[in-house]
């Protein structure tokens, strides 16, 4: 074989061998920045996401005679066809649609 494969080959498997970690908590460190002095309530989640209200409203220029169609998408469906309804309902004059999100 040649020099140079068993050198590349000696080199990947030392790289690969030496970049792993056994324990994942090396990797996050507590002491980081103390100067912010974050203070981290106790029982925090730390979640990314948050629930809203969504509500829209009807402008309706015929008297309360129709109900619209509602819906909610994940991204706009006008820039991605692909993009799925998180909510829908309907909505009229005196009754807006309201839901959790």
């Amino acid at each position: 074989m040649n020099i140079k494969v068993i050198w590349s080959v000696f080199f990947i498997l030392v790289l690969c061998l030496t970049s792993c970690t056994k324990n994942s908590e090396d990797i996050f460190d507590t002491e980081f920045n103390k100067e912010l002095n974050l203070k981290i309530p106790e029982g925090f989640d730390w979640s990314l996401t948050r629930s809203v209200d969504a509500v829209v409203e009807a402008v309706d220029d015929y008297n309360g005679k129709f109900n619209y169609n509602i819906r909610i998408y994940d991204e706009d469906p006008s820039i991605n066809t692909q993009a799925k309804p998180i909510a829908s309902g309907f909505a009229s004059k005196d009754k807006p649609f309201a839901q959790k999100l």
